[in-house]
């Protein structure tokens, strides 16, 4: 299940930083981005934890000062990961929008 991985949902800015640095999988990505890529950038430009942390360090870090949020998770591979994805993208949804706070 999702529970046990490590979710890093970056921003573009985080995107195209790693993106410079390499191409393929995210896999081969990493020991590319070592060194080019700090801590301190990872946590200005991404939210990370696991898929349950998600929605609220989500919430923290963009309520009220985000215009829309977007997720990605790929195709489930069974009907409890196609539940929980649902449940995040619920819970996503309710993070409120520039002007809303």
């Amino acid at each position: 299940m999702f529970r046990s991985r490590l979710l890093i949902a970056a921003s573009a800015a985080a995107i195209l930083i790693v993106s410079a640095a390499c191409s393929g999988t995210a896999e081969e990505a990493a020991p590319t981005a070592v060194g080019l890529i700090t801590d301190d950038m990872m946590e200005e430009f991404c939210v990370i934890g696991t898929w349950d942390e998600l929605p609220g360090r989500m919430r923290e870090k963009y309520a009220g000062i985000n215009t829309q949020i977007g997720f990605a998770a790929g195709e489930p591979k069974n009907p409890d990961e196609a539940d929980q994805i649902r449940e995040i993208i619920s819970e996503l949804k309710t993070i409120p929008t520039v002007g809303e706070v």
